[in-house]
């Protein structure tokens, strides 16, 4: 209960940031899934989706860190990207919530400020973007944040089974679920850091480009799928 207390007061100092509409009309929308510190799978996936930085628009989902090779170097890599949004997961909540908790984490101070202007969701004209899911019949900005970062079951079913919505979600955080390709809802955690891919929709058109993993960093923790 105190972590998530913790969790959701952090979330709230910097909710204002969370209806972010971004107006590159002429970009091509790049999402990408959990990326977890595997940075050379990052970067050969870049390479295959032929990204262009400054005429492509970058979007991570969240859950940048932990788990794999290398995630300073993710952070340092992404930071680096011109047109990139960043979307808070809940490796990078349970990370501010350590720092509010007093608690050292190997992380620099100047990528904990950056980790903090990243919102919990964006809400644009084709598609809204989250880390864990929706609530269903509740709008992420009437969400408690904790919720929205985290939930993958609702009634003891996916969440999006219960989300009958036209506008199309896309959602990272479930890797034991795999790639989710349904009208409304896609799921992009295709679990990179245990050996599988790594997985990118371009939007408009809807394509799916992904790069398999070239090692298995972690051991799926069945108890918490993340």
């Amino acid at each position: 209960m105190g972590y998530l207390l913790v969790c959701y007061d952090i979330c709230s100092k910097f909710k204002h940031l969370a209806a972010f509409m971004l107006s590159f009309t002429h970009m091509r929308k790049l999402i990408i899934g959990d990326v977890h510190g595997c940075l050379r799978e990052l970067q050969l996936l870049l390479e295959k989706v032929n990204y262009q930085e400054g005429q492509d628009r970058l979007i991570f989902l969240g859950d940048l860190i932990n788990k794999g090779p290398d995630s300073l170097g993710v952070l340092n890599y992404v930071r680096s990207l011109k047109s990139t949004t960043v979307l808070l997961g809940n490796h990078e909540l349970a990370l501010l919530a350590k720092i509010e908790r007093g608690e050292s984490v190997p992380i620099p101070r100047e990528m904990i400020a950056w980790i903090k202007t990243w919102p919990y969701y964006i809400d644009e004209d084709d598609v809204l973007l989250v880390h864990g899911g929706v609530v269903p019949g509740v709008h992420p900005r009437e969400s408690n944040p904790f919720d929205v970062v985290r939930i993958r079951l609702w009634q003891n079913k996916p969440w999006y089974e219960f989300y009958h919505e036209k506008k199309l979600v896309v959602f990272g955080h479930w890797a034991a679920r795999g790639l989710v390709w349904r009208d409304n809802a896609i799921g992009l955690d295709t679990g990179c850091v245990y050996g599988r891919k790594l997985s990118c929709l371009e939007l408009p058109g809807r394509k799916l480009i992904q790069v398999d993993a070239l090692n298995a960093y972690a051991a799926v923790e069945i108890k918490d799928e993340s």
